[in-house]
């Protein structure tokens, strides 16, 4: 089942660039709907969460990383090993 992704990119500066990252996301077998715009710096596209990572890379090795985050959360209201 695919998912809707949405990345955000860093290294664009051109319609060039645009056309690279959206080849390099392309190129992975079984990505749909590729689409990079250059004034937001985000990809967005559709594949099943198995090819995320490989997504990530080829974006890397073009020269377009993603931007990553990390983000904790606190889960408040558990009581026991079940919750």
């Amino acid at each position: 089942m695919s998912t809707n992704y949405r990345l955000n990119l860093t290294g664009m500066t051109c319609a060039s660039c645009v056309g690279r990252a959206e080849r390099a996301i392309s190129d992975v077998k079984g990505v749909q709907d590729a689409v990079v715009n250059l004034a937001t710096e985000s990809a967005s596209f559709s594949a099943t969460p198995a090819l995320l990572p490989e997504v990530v890379t080829q974006l890397k090795r073009a020269g377009y990383p993603a931007r990553q985050a990390e983000t904790r959360l606190q889960v408040d209201g558990m009581t026991c090993a079940s919750c």
